[in-house]
C-alpha cells in the first residue's frame, strides 16, 4: 500500500494542481486494463440504478392509489420525495464522502437503494414512504459523488465516461418505466408490491461490482466558501437557478403522472409504460449531444432556442391533441435529455475555474431541486381539484413558457463568476 496523488492539469499548458489525494494498492502494469473495464462496469451499473427506483414507480401510481386509498396529490409526493433529497442531502452527501471515501460511500449509496426498494414491497403507507425517501437519499449520495470519481479517475477521457453513464442513468430509468407494468400484471394481485421490490436486485448486483473500489480512496476536496457570496449574488446563477426548477419541475410531473394522463385518454397499459420509457429512452442521445454542441460557442441561444420549440410543442399537443402522445413523448424525451446535458454544461461555461463550477453547481442544484420538487405533488394536487388534465397541463405549459426564458436568458455570453 502506498500513497498516490493524482494530479489533474487544467488546459493545455496550466500548472498542474491537485484536485485531492488517492490512497490505493497500486496493482502491477499487467493488471491495469482489466482494473480500468472493472470501474467502467461499476460506474455504468452505479448510473443505471440512479433513476430507475423512481421512474419505476410512475406507470404503477393508479395501482398504489387504489391500495391505500390515498388522493392524487398525496401519491405525488412519492416522486416528489426523492426529488426534495436530491436538494436537501447534497451537503451531506458530499460530508459522507469526506468522511468515508467516495468509494464506501457510493457503497453505501447501492445498499441503501436495496434497502428503500425491498420496504417499499411492504403493504403499509409510512414504510412506502420511508423506502422511498430511503431510495432518494441514497441516490444523492451516487449523483454528487459518482461525477468527481470520474474526473479524477479518467481525467482526459472524463466526458466519453461521463456520456456513458449518463447513457446508463437515462437509459435504466427507461427499462423501470417500460417493465415495471408488465411485472406488476405477471405477479397477479399485489403485484405493484412485487414491480418495486425487483429493483433491488440490480442495486445488488451494482454493489457486488464495486466492491473491488473498495481498495482505494478518494476524498472529496472541500469547496472553499470564499467565492460563495459573490455566485450567490450574480443574476447568471440565479436564472439558472430558475431553468433548473422549472426543468425539473415539468420533467419529474410528467414522469410521475404521464401514463395516468395517457390510461384517462383511452391508452391502454402498456402503452402508457411505452410512451414513458420513449420520454426518457430518447433524451439519451441529446443529452450526449447539446454538451459538445454548447461548448463550441460562447453564446448558446441557437442551442436553447429550438430546445425551446420542443418543449412548447410537446407540453401543447399533450394538451390539445392527445392521442398523438407516442410522438409527444419522442419529442419530450428528445427536449428534456438536451436541456439536463445544457444546464450541465452550462456549470462549466459560465464559470472561471473549476473551484467556481463547483460552487455555482452545488448553490444552483441545491436551489433548483428543492424547488423543482414541488412539481408532481401540485401537478397531482390540481388534477384532484378541477377533475381532470387539462389545467394541470395548462399550468405545466404556463411553467414551460417561464423554463424556456430563464434558459435562453442563461445562455448568453456571461460569467457567473
Amino acid at each position: 500500500m502506498r500513497e498516490v496523488r493524482h494530479i489533474r492539469r487544467l488546459g493545455g499548458g496550466g500548472a498542474a494542481r491537485v484536485y485531492g489525494m488517492t490512497t490505493e494498492r497500486t496493482a502491477a502494469p499487467a493488471t491495469v486494463a482489466p482494473a480500468v473495464a472493472l470501474l467502467v462496469s461499476g460506474v455504468l451499473f452505479v448510473a443505471l440504478n440512479l433513476r430507475a427506483g423512481i421512474a419505476a414507480l410512475a406507470p404503477l401510481l393508479g395501482e398504489v392509489r387504489a391500495e391505500f386509498g390515498i388522493s392524487r396529490g398525496t401519491a405525488g409526493l412519492l416522486t416528489t420525495v426523492p426529488v426534495v433529497c436530491f436538494g436537501a442531502l447534497s451537503p451531506v452527501a458530499v460530508l459522507l464522502g469526506r468522511r468515508l471515501g467516495s468509494e464506501r460511500a457510493v457503497l453505501i449509496g447501492l445498499l441503501g437503494i436495496a434497502a428503500g426498494s425491498a420496504l417499499r414491497a411492504v403493504p403499509v403507507l409510512a414504510l412506502t414512504f420511508a423506502g422511498t425517501a430511503l431510495i432518494g437519499a441514497s441516490i444523492t449520495i451516487g449523483n454528487v459523488l459518482l461525477p468527481t470519481l470520474v474526473k479524477q479517475e479518467f481525467g482526459a477521457r472524463s466526458g466519453a465516461v461521463t456520456g456513458m453513464y449518463t447513457a446508463a442513468m437515462t437509459g435504466g430509468a427507461a427499462l423501470a418505466a417500460a417493465i415495471s407494468a408488465p411485472i406488476a400484471g405477471a405477479a397477479g394481485g399485489d403485484g405493484w408490491r412485487a414491480a418495486l421490490a425487483v429493483w433491488a436486485l440490480p442495486a445488488l448486483l451494482a454493489a457486488a461490482l464495486w466492491l473491488p473500489q473498495l481498495r482505494r480512496v478518494h476524498r472529496p476536496d472541500p469547496v472553499p466558501a470564499g467565492g460563495l457570496p459573490r455566485i450567490r449574488r450574480s443574476p447568471v446563477t440565479w436564472t439558472l437557478t430558475a431553468f433548473m426548477a422549472l426543468q425539473s419541475g415539468v420533467f419529474y410531473a410528467l414522469l410521475a403522472w404521464l401514463p395516468a394522463i395517457l390510461r384517462e385518454h383511452g391508452a391502454s397499459t402498456g402503452s402508457a409504460s411505452l410512451a414513458l420509457s420513449l420520454f426518457n429512452l430518447v433524451g439519451i442521445p441529446s443529452a450526449l449531444a447539446v454538451p459538445v454542441l454548447a461548448a463550441r460557442r460562447a453564446d448558446q441561444r441557437a442551442v436553447a432556442i429550438p430546445l425551446s420549440i420542443g418543449w412548447l410543442v410537446c407540453v401543447g399537443g399533450l394538451l390539445l391533441v392527445p392521442d398523438l402522445y407516442l410522438l409527444w413523448a419522442a419529442l419530450g424525451g428528445l427536449v428534456q435529455g438536451g436541456g439536463i446535458g445544457l444546464m450541465l454544461i452550462l456549470f462549466v461555461l459560465r464559470s472561471s475555474g473549476p473551484r467556481v463550477a463547483r460552487a455555482l453547481s452545488g448553490t444552483v442544484q441545491t436551489a433548483g431541486y428543492l424547488v423543482g420538487s414541488t412539481g408532481p405533488f401540485l401537478f397531482g394536487a390540481l388534477r384532484d381539484r378541477t377533475g381532470d388534465w387539462t389545467t394541470p397541463l395548462a399550468v405545466l405549459l404556463a411553467a414551460v413558457v417561464l423554463m424556456c426564458a430563464a434558459m435562453i436568458w442563461s445562455c448568453r455570453d456571461q460569467p457567473a463568476g
